[in-house]
C-alpha cells in the first residue's frame, strides 16, 4: 500500500520506454521525508517460490520520492539505458537513484542517475546504492554487476553496504560484486552528513 509507479510484486516481467515522473506527497514545493515513493519497485519477499527475473531498460524516471528503481530480494534484474534523476541537494529526504537490496542480483549498466543529494546531516544519498546481508536483515547480494553507468551529483556514486549482523563485519565469502568503468563526477560539496565519494564499499 506504498506510493509507487510501476510494481513487480513476485512477478517476471520486463519494465521497458517508460516515462515515470511525479511519485511523490509533494504539495508545491514542500518536500515529503515519508522514506516511500519509488518510481519502479520489483520485490519478491515470499511472493514467489521462486526467483524472479526482471528486465527494466530504457526507462525515463523523475521526481521519485525516494528511489527511481528498486530491485529487493529474491530477484535477478537486469537494468539497462534508464534515466534517473533525483530534485538535487535538497533537505528533506535521502533518495537513491537505483538500489539493488536484500539478496537481490542485479546488471546495471549504461544508465545515466543524476542529483540524488541530502542536505541533511543524518545521512547520505546514493547514485546506485547495493544494500545486503544480516546487518539489513537478509542474505547478501552476490554476484552483481555495476558497469559503464555515468553518475553525476549524486553524494556517493556507488555505494556498496553489505555486513554480519553487527554491522562492521564483512561478508563470510566474498560476494563477488564488480565495479567498472562508470563515469562518476560531482561538481559540489553538498551533502550536510559531512561524507561524500565516487565509490563507497562498506563491509
Amino acid at each position: 500500500d506504498r506510493l509507487r509507479g510501476i510494481l513487480f510484486d513476485g512477478a517476471s516481467g520486463s519494465i521497458t520506454n517508460t516515462e515515470i515522473t511525479n511519485i511523490n506527497q509533494n504539495h508545491g514545493t514542500v518536500l515529503s521525508g515519508c522514506q516511500e515513493g519509488n518510481g519502479i519497485e520489483v520485490r519478491n519477499f515470499g511472493s514467489s517460490p521462486t526467483t524472479v527475473r526482471v528486465s527494466i531498460d530504457g526507462n525515463v524516471i523523475t521526481a521519485y520520492q525516494k528511489t527511481g528503481i528498486v530491485a529487493n530480494g529474491d530477484t535477478d534484474a537486469t537494468i539497462t539505458e534508464n534515466v534517473v534523476t533525483g530534485y538535487g541537494p535538497q533537505g528533506y529526504i535521502a533518495q537513491n537513484g537505483i538500489q539493488i537490496g536484500f539478496g537481490a542480483t542485479a546488471l546495471v549498466k549504461r544508465n545515466e542517475v543524476s542529483g540524488n543529494s541530502y542536505t541533511g546531516t543524518s545521512d547520505d544519498s546514493g547514485g546506485i546504492l547495493l544494500v545486503a546481508g544480516p546487518y539489513y536483515g537478509s542474505a547478501y547480494s552476490v554476484g552483481d554487476q555495476i558497469m559503464n553507468n555515468t553518475l553525476t551529483n549524486n553524494d556517493i556514486g556507488v555505494w556498496l553496504s553489505q555486513a554480519e549482523s553487527d554491522g562492521v563485519t564483512p561478508p563470510p565469502t566474498a560476494t563477488n560484486v564488480k565495479v567498472v568503468s562508470n563515469l562518476i563526477t560531482n561538481n559540489a560539496v553538498t551533502n550536510g552528513y559531512g561524507y561524500q565519494a565516487g565509490i563507497s564499499d562498506q563491509g
